[in-house]
Formats: C-alpha cells, structure tokens, sequence
C-alpha cells in the first residue's frame, strides 16, 4: 500500500509541475499575442513590406537623329496603406482625405473608404500618383492629417514632348507605349522590346547568390524631332480643315531613304494611354505601318520629281 501511494504522490506532482509549467508558456504566450500585438504586428509589416534592395534595370531610351530623347524612364510613387495599424478614427478620416487628393468621384471614394477595415494589413490606393498628389500625401504625413501610409517610388516609361495636336505627345503613334508590367506595347516599344528592357537575375549557388543584369540599350531612331513636330502641326491643320477622318504623312531623306518624319492624327497621349485604351483603343494602331493604300495619284508627284531630276 505504501509503495502504491508513494507512486501516486509522484504521479500527482509530475502533474502539478506539468500544469504549473503549461500555466507559465500560456501566461508567456498572452503576453506576446495579446499584450505586444501592436508592437509585433508593426514589426511584421515592417520585415513583409519594406522596399527591397534590388538591383533594377531601366529600361533603354529612344533618341531622334540628334540625340533628342523621345522616351525615357522616370519615378513615380505607389501609395499604399495599412490599415490594420490604424485606429478606428484614422480608418475614417485617411480614406475621406486621400478622395480628396486623389480626385475620386462619391463612388469611387466610398469603395475605397470600405477597403480601411482593422483585417486588411495592406491597401494599395493608387498605383501612380502625379509629383503634385505625392507632395499632397507627404505634407498629410508631416502634420499627421494622415497616417500609416507609404510612398513607393517605382519606374515609369515617360514621353517628355508634346505632340503637333492638343492632348498628344510626339511620335505616339510610331513609339507606341509601355504598360505597368514592362511590356513595350505597339510601335518601336515592342519591336524594340529586347534590346530595352536589358536582362535581370539572380542564380543561385552552393557559396551565395549571384546577380546578373545586362543594361537596357537605347534605340536612335533616324527621326527629326523638330521635323516630326512641324509635320504633325501640318497634318492636325489640315485635319481639322477638312474634317477628314485621318491624316497621315512621312517625311524621307531622298537621298538615302532614312525616315525623317512619321506622323498621322488623330495620335494619343502616351502617358495617359490607359485612359486611351478604354476610350478610343483604335488610335493606338499606326495607319502608316498597318494600312494599305493605293498609289493612286500620288505617283504623278514621284514622275513629275524624276522630271524634274532628269
């Protein structure tokens, strides 16, 4: 009977010190989920979220003859925001000010304002902010109006001339334009494609990673900028005279054939071209490269210019 309950006595304090043990990692667990979950959810969003150093390649210019760049690359933020880490008065006010900032009819700032709720841990609320709506956020940030927000600078394809035609930018038809995923889409973008976008990778091996990018090449076009836009304020002249449907001029060397000037209107703006692809898709297609078109009468010019010559 004695060694029975000695065993018992062992028994019930193995238990003990078990409970005793499992009350400690349960009191020790509570502290960390419920009492540092701010803290530690902020850490996590810092580790998950936080810009990377990576190498990034740019994508290649397109020049005119010159040198003149037609298409380049520039910076635009992302915003975005955690609206986890937010109160409930922030999940209220930073979507009301963001509408205002970034233009958004009562629709679209009341979709956006459902999507701040305490179990969303990231909201991207504009993929490309213009310089004027990044500044608007920061100075928002600076005297807390705003609040858990972050600014992601990313790269852009952008076209710094302006077009021969209102609300166009030069050559858009002949260089076409790049979406948000890198594709060159339409134009030298695409048929360039390869040698823009350069090469980037990282090959994995027993002593480390190794990275291996190739730069972006540029493309010189024979194209005259200063030519190109005097053509295309001809065509949008005579467009607008005739009210025809579409004009289209090129412009050669005679002497060697070199393409100096490439132009029809309507053309597009292309850095607007995702507000271009819902509206008028069709202006994307350049009539020049795309479109057959009989000589016509045409070729007396080119008889009376052998005339001329001989």
């Amino acid at each position: 009977m004695l060694g029975r309950t000695d065993s018992r006595l062992r028994l019930v304090a193995l238990l003990g010190t078990f409970a005793i043990i499992a009350s400690l990692l349960g009191l020790r667990l509570a502290y960390w989920q419920i009492g540092q979950e701010d803290m530690l959810r902020g850490i996590a969003a810092a580790q998950v979220l936080a810009p990377q150093d990576e190498q990034v390649i740019e994508r290649g210019q397109i020049l005119d003859r010159s040198g003149a760049v037609l298409a380049t690359t520039a910076y635009r933020d992302m915003l975005a925001a955690y609206p986890d880490l937010m109160n409930d008065d922030q999940r209220v006010a930073v979507p009301a000010k963001l509408a205002q900032i970034l233009g958004l009819t009562d629709q679209q700032a009341a979709d956006l304002a459902s999507r701040f709720t305490k179990d969303r841990p990231y909201v991207v609320v504009a993929r490309e902010l213009t310089e004027s709506q990044s500044d608007q956020v920061r100075a928002g940030l600076a005297d807390e109006s705003l609040a858990e927000l972050d600014l992601e600078p990313h790269p852009v394809r952008f076209y710094p001339n302006a077009g021969g035609s209102p609300n166009t930018t030069l050559a858009s038809q002949l260089l076409g334009f790049v979406t948000q995923d890198g594709q060159g889409r339409y134009g030298i973008e695409q048929a360039s494609q390869g040698i823009l976008t350069g090469q980037s990778g990282a090959t994995a091996s027993t002593t480390g990673a190794t990275t291996t990018a190739t730069e972006g090449g540029s493309v010189q076009l024979t194209i005259d900028a200063s030519l190109q836009l005097k053509l295309e304020k001809e065509l949008y002249a005579a467009w607008v005279a005739d009210g025809a449907a579409r004009v289209t001029g090129v412009v050669l060397d005679p002497y060697t054939g070199a393409v100096l000037a490439w132009a029809s209107v309507p053309g597009y703006d292309a850095n607007d071209y995702a507000n271009v692809a819902e509206q008028s898709p069709e202006l994307f297609t350049d009539p020049v490269f795309s479109q057959v078109y009989e000589p016509g009468s045409v070729m007396k010019m080119f008889t009376a210019a052998t005339a001329l010559e001989e």
